[in-house]
């Protein structure tokens, strides 16, 4: 499932329910919308274009 932390905006695949973002530790974690899955989604097929060379 794709979910999304409503505090800092991280987008992040886990399987099963989640409480706290990985990322902020917040407790603002939703599952994605599909604008949100879409962008997740484009990200983890083009990772180049997100990083830093």
């Amino acid at each position: 499932m794709i979910y999304v932390c409503r505090s800092c905006k991280f987008i992040f695949e886990r399987v099963g329910e989640i409480e706290l973002c990985p990322d902020c530790g917040k407790k603002s974690v939703q599952e994605a919308n599909e604008e949100e899955k879409a962008e997740y989604i484009e990200r983890k097929q083009h990772p180049e274009e997100w990083f830093d060379k």
